[in-house]
């Protein structure tokens, strides 16, 4: 299974592949418009502000979506190894409170034998019973399973926390990369009315200019038109390449 950084690489590089196809594609369409007006001079200076207009607002679109698309990959790498670093502090605490644990348990072993080899000798000096040994075995006894239940305590505290902190930082990459992609749509979102507008601006111009000539305007919508069914293509092959990565990423998980 892929890692992020080459599901995100791969995605990066599909987005350049398509922009150059819409681009080849636009250019094409705009290529045979103008040679289907070359035989209109007056509109031959308004054609070539339409083209540089056009070129201008598919250039500022496709800089903001690379930026954007950067943004977005780094925001999620940032996530994906901030929850890394915290699932890693967390488990080092856990092991480390676990040989603590394990340790005072030992401990506490080791000194319920002493105390009990201690307390067997005082009682046979003392006593002289036959119950000597009984007496001391049930100290031992009550000793080791206070420690036993120390240690359960402790371990079942030491877990609980470790279930906080691993659930904290999942939940943390789980929302800064849900506030990332969020953000990511609303600057692609206003990064497309922009591009828009920009080509609605340069269109209505050339119409404008156009209109003074009712078959030249007849022969710019008829391009106009593919120019539209072409750019909702693009769109929907960047949706296609986005939608795809993002499934990629949640498969392989946080």
């Amino acid at each position: 299974m892929p890692a992020a950084k080459e599901i995100i690489e791969r995605a990066n590089a599909a987005f350049v592949a398509a922009g150059d196809w819409c681009r080849s594609r636009e250019q094409e369409i705009l290529r045979q418009r103008n040679a289907a007006l070359n035989g209109f001079p007056a509109a031959q200076s308004a054609l070539a502000a339409h083209v540089v207009a056009r070129a201008k607002a598919t250039d500022d679109f496709a800089a903001a979506e690379t930026s954007i698309q950067d943004d977005l990959a780094e925001a999620e790498q940032t996530a994906e190894q901030a929850q890394r670093d915290a699932d890693d502090d967390a488990l080092t605490k856990f092991r480390t409170s676990d040989d603590d644990a394990a340790a005072a348990l030992q401990s506490a072993l080791a000194e319920a034998q002493d105390t009990f080899t201690e307390t067997l000798r005082l009682l046979q000096q003392t006593m002289s019973t036959v119950n000597a040994d009984a007496q001391a075995r049930m100290i031992r006894e009550q000793s080791v399973a206070s420690a036993q239940k120390a240690f359960q305590v402790a371990k079942d505290k030491d877990f609980q926390l470790f279930r906080k902190e691993s659930a904290a930082a999942l939940d943390a990459h789980t929302k800064t990369v849900a506030r990332a992609r969020r953000d990511s749509d609303t600057a692609m979102t206003k990064a497309k009315a922009g591009r828009e507008a920009a080509l609605a601006a340069a269109d209505a111009t050339l119409v404008a200019a156009l209109n003074a000539d009712p078959l030249a305007a007849s022969i710019e919508e008829a391009f106009a038109l593919q120019l539209k069914q072409s750019q909702d293509d693009c769109e929907a092959a960047k949706s296609a390449i986005l939608a795809q990565m993002r499934t990629d990423l949640d498969a392989i998980g946080p």
